[in-house]
């Protein structure tokens, strides 16, 4: 049904405006029509809506958070989604958007500097109220679950 009215709704669109780009959640169906067809053939180019990226990725952290002993990616919720959002922001390319977004999993350990890159940020004072996760940990490997998950990963470039 969903994809039905999609399809209607972007005909009628075509045939009155010049449309470049459709922006929509990460639906199935309708990533499947955009990415063959006439859609494609048009040239025309499918986003996808970040909220949708960042509410189910805050939905994906809590979830592990209320796991036995790995409590701590509570207090990493705000911050990761932040993360998220920044990277769809920074980014000119998915490269680029996966460089920023991997980093993530170092700076988490209090790693700002690693072989490939580093953090972004300025230096941090010691002593601040941030828990950090310990490398290889349940939280630290619960969230690289997440962080690197290629079903998500493929859903929210920005």
């Amino acid at each position: 049904m969903e994809r039905e009215a999609f399809q209607r709704t972007v005909d009628t669109l075509l045939n009155e405006v010049k449309l470049v780009e459709v922006c929509t959640d990460a639906h199935v169906q309708i990533s499947a029509l955009m990415n063959k067809g006439k859609y494609k053939d048009l040239g025309l180019q499918h986003s996808l809506d970040m909220w949708h990226g960042a509410k189910n990725l805050a939905k994906r952290i809590y979830a592990a958070s209320q796991v036995k002993g790995q409590s701590s990616l509570s207090s990493w919720l705000k911050d990761v989604v932040n993360h998220f959002w920044w990277c769809c922001k920074t980014a000119d390319s998915y490269q680029e958007f996966l460089e920023l977004w991997l980093g993530l999993l170092h700076h988490v350990t209090n790693e700002h500097r690693w072989v490939l890159g580093g953090c972004q940020h300025a230096d941090l004072e010691s002593g601040g109220a941030q828990q950090w996760l310990e490398r290889g940990s349940m939280a630290h490997e619960a969230l690289k679950s997440i962080v690197r998950n290629k079903r998500w990963l493929n859903e929210v470039y920005c």
